[in-house]
């Protein structure tokens, strides 16, 4: 089974109306169909925030947003387990290093946690976990 880190960039580009989401579409078609989606809890509060926002600055109206959430809950996504002390400071130590917030070094670490690929459409945190080892979606 092949571990792929979905970020929150790259799952949003697939239900939001005015994102473009062929590369991460292509990427998923792509991989086996034996592939584990996983994703750091805070995935689900990042989520939801992009859909406030986005009613907020009238990107969305709110039964848009319901939807796109609705969509997000039918992928096939394992939530990683809750942080602990240890993960805590494994995060703000890779957040230290890569000068990252320690939302985007969460997925970094559970990328690397889990062997995982990390899928993502943020260029800078691709450029990241590239250079600290983590395996990244070549999404062509």
């Amino acid at each position: 089974m092949k571990n792929i880190v979905l970020d929150a960039s790259a799952a949003l580009s697939l239900v939001l109306p005015d994102e473009d989401s062929e590369k991460v579409q292509a990427f998923l078609a792509s991989s086996s169909m034996d592939i584990n989606l996983i994703v750091p809890p805070l995935w689900w509060y990042e989520c939801a925030n992009v859909f406030l926002t986005a009613i907020k600055r009238k990107r969305l109206e709110a039964s848009e947003a319901r939807e796109a959430l609705a969509a997000l809950w039918a992928l096939p996504v394992k939530t990683d387990a809750a942080p602990t002390p240890v993960s805590s400071a494994y995060l703000f130590h890779v957040g230290l290093a890569g000068e990252l917030s320690a939302y985007d070094a969460a997925y970094l670490c559970v990328a690397e946690l889990h062997g995982a690929v990390f899928l993502s459409i943020n260029e800078g945190l691709r450029k990241i976990a590239r250079q600290i080892g983590i395996s990244v979606a070549e999404l062509g």
